[in-house]
């Protein structure tokens, strides 16, 4: 975005992206588990998306809650968290990361924000933050906002 800004880009056109999902991958290594860490192919396909290097965040809130996956939070909110378990790792934004991204949207006077894709946040309230936690925390801030570009 900033980019964009720095270029001449109106702020009011530019719409930030906002993940329902995250990449995946499996670490060469258990010593290195950290942003970064090397990989020697994508992740273990989920029971839903059945795709390699990808995991809905249903499927990843399901891994954190039921499957022993650890959650690594950067404390500075420059990015969504990461979780981990054994040689499986992914990346991803979760309902906190995407508030952040919403505040971003309405104290820069962007134009909005999209979703890439409805299907794969916790649709059925499977980990128990509500249904769609995700796009709902972006709905809390906008809707607390006066942001009238949505």
């Amino acid at each position: 975005v900033k980019h964009w800004l720095s270029l001449g880009a109106p702020a009011n056109k530019l719409v930030v992206g906002i993940p329902t999902y995250g990449r995946s991958w499996t670490l060469s290594t258990l010593a290195m588990t950290g942003v970064g860490s090397p990989a020697s192919s994508a992740g273990i396909p989920g029971p839903y998306t059945g795709a390699g290097g990808f995991l809905g965040y249903n499927e990843i809130c399901l891994n954190v809650k039921n499957n022993g996956w650890t959650v690594v939070q950067d404390s500075m909110n420059y990015m969504g968290p990461y979780a981990v378990n054994g040689y499986q790792w992914v990346g991803y934004d979760d309902p906190a990361m995407a508030g952040v991204k919403a505040e971003y949207i309405v104290n820069n006077e962007l134009g909005g924000a999209m979703f890439w894709d409805l299907s794969t946040d916790d649709f059925d309230n499977l980990c128990g933050d509500g249904k769609y936690p995700i796009i709902n925390a972006v709905n809390r801030v906008l809707d607390d906002s006066s942001c009238t570009g949505i």
